[in-house]
């Protein structure tokens, strides 16, 4: 939607600030869907990826609790050094 557009904006200008730096940024995007009121399934997927991600049900959906528990895996593996990263969750 126009209302996201400078939102969006400015995060790509803050990911291409980051391309500039030589420490191993990891940059969480969220699904469309963010969900707060569900609890977390623990089934998600990380995917490196600029652009929107699917669950197997064809949904850009995710928790707030799988979103955070992806973000401390993130950060203890350090498996996306210098990238975007897509979470989505099972239902």
């Amino acid at each position: 939607p126009d209302f996201l557009y400078p939102i969006s904006k400015n995060i790509a200008a803050g990911i291409q600030k980051l391309c500039e730096n030589d420490f191993p940024w990891t940059v969480v995007s969220p699904p469309v869907v963010f969900d707060q009121n569900q609890p977390g399934c623990g089934e998600y997927q990380i995917m490196a990826a600029d652009y929107v991600v699917y669950n197997q049900k064809k949904e850009s959906y995710a928790t707030y609790d799988d979103v955070a528990k992806a973000m401390v895996k993130i950060a203890e593996e350090q498996n996306y050094p210098k990238q975007r990263v897509v979470v989505v969750s099972e239902r």
